[in-house]
């Protein structure tokens, strides 16, 4: 929501000012003398109407700036924006349980990331970062210049903290508008009024999406090449720069995507951070990249049941938005040893009954129904279901209660309710 009150107080500080330059104006053009250095041609009316269409176009532009202003960022919300994390459940012995997030992210600082990592990105999408104050005037104007000669948008001249902004703030908007853009710049300047260059090239890394369920640099390091952003080597940054252009796109298109990795080696030569007879080698070599299982959930019973618990005592943001780590007294050992127990008593048990009651029952239906007719297999899947047996085991230390192992042998994950 907006601060009226920081609105209604903008809103009294232009009034003031406009009407001083105005009286300031107003004295001027009475000013005995000023006939004296107009051109004959001028005159006192002529002008007047400047002055008022001047102050008119001012007053005009004044009041876009605040209307396209009102739903930015506040001075509050640029200070404090959040960055959704993962949260983490451990067990006992610090192995991981589960994840929660909504965008799988994991934060890294400036210095953790390598210096042709940075190289890429300033090369490939703002090689002024550190030279403007948010927008780059220069781009700007030729990009301009390069929609109007070709009558459409080709062109965006978004800096890093422009995409930060859009990045950051659902306010700004996505929609391809000239308020958008407007909306977007005014954010980027904020920005750069609050952060340093550096804070805002690690917060950038940190937030951008690299498509493969990736959001910032560290969680596509390990998502793509299964390494930690300290380790990723000059191809590996690249290819990473490369996609951010559209990595849904590229996701999919692994031969463009490295086609586009080649072209930021190609921008990293003209920025001059490589040498033109290195790029010609680097160019030919293949990328290898890592294929992620997805992972068998551990204890998924007991991990449910601490996620119930968790949500109703703190509410979702501290599994889907914090970055919690949740330390539980389950122990995975324990855990294995139960699952393989209870599943194998229950397996051996099962036998018996589809032996002595379930196919002895399935036997009675087939004879009792007519030759040529289909027999009522909603009684024999609800004869299945009535006799297939269910377990579940916990396991605790009697001295202070702690659970060790949960298990359930069906696919249902719910705990029971409390």
């Amino acid at each position: 929501m907006p601060d009226s009150t920081g609105s209604q107080g903008i809103m009294a500080r232009m009034k003031r000012l406009v009407k001083r330059v105005f009286s300031a104006v107003w004295a001027f053009i009475r000013y005995d003398n000023l006939k004296d250095w107009l051109p004959r041609k001028w005159g006192r009316k002529f002008l007047i109407q400047v002055t008022v269409l001047s102050l008119l176009a001012g007053m005009i532009s004044a009041f876009i700036l605040y209307a396209l202003s009102r739903n930015l960022p506040t001075p509050s919300e640029l200070e404090r924006f959040e960055q959704r994390l993962i949260t983490r459940v451990y067990d006992a012995n610090g192995l991981t349980l589960k994840e929660f997030y909504t965008q799988q992210r994991v934060p890294v600082t400036l210095n953790q990331i390598p210096r042709h990592l940075k190289e890429a990105l300033l090369a490939t999408e703002d090689r002024d970062f550190y030279d403007h104050w948010g927008v780059n005037l220069r781009r700007l104007a030729a990009a301009m210049l390069d929609n109007i000669r070709n009558m459409e948008i080709i062109s965006g001249a978004s800096t890093i903290t422009q995409q930060l902004a859009r990045n950051l703030f659902a306010s700004v908007g996505t929609e391809d508008s000239i308020t958008r853009k407007l909306r977007e710049q005014l954010t980027a300047i904020a920005l750069e009024s609050n952060y340093s260059k550096d804070e805002l090239l690690s917060m950038f890394l940190n937030e951008v999406y690299f498509a493969n369920g990736a959001y910032g640099i560290q969680q596509a390091a390990q998502n793509y090449f299964d390494k930690d952003v300290e380790a990723l080597d000059l191809l590996e940054s690249a290819y990473l720069v490369g996609i951010l252009q559209g990595p849904y796109y590229y996701y999919n298109r692994p031969d463009l995507a490295l086609q586009r990795r080649n072209r930021v080696l190609d921008y990293m030569v003209a920025a001059g951070y490589l040498e033109h007879s290195a790029v010609d080698t680097l160019a030919r070599k293949p990328l290898e990249f890592v294929e992620r299982e997805d992972e068998v959930p551990a204890a998924p019973y007991f991990v449910e049941w601490i996620r119930q618990d968790l949500e109703r005592k703190y509410g979702a943001d501290i599994l889907y938005r914090d970055g919690a780590t949740i330390q539980t007294t389950l122990d995975s050992g324990i855990q294995a040893l139960a699952e393989k127990h209870l599943l194998t008593m229950l397996a051996d048990k099962q036998k018996g009954y589809d032996e002595w009651i379930i196919q002895p029952a399935i036997q009675e239906i087939l004879d009792n129904t007519p030759e040529g007719v289909e027999p009522d297999t909603s009684s024999i899947e609800a004869l299945r279901r009535r006799y297939t047996l269910q377990g579940a085991f916990v396991a605790m230390d009697p001295k202070n209660g702690d659970v060790l192992a949960m298990v359930r042998n069906t696919s249902s994950t719910t705990p029971p309710r409390r």
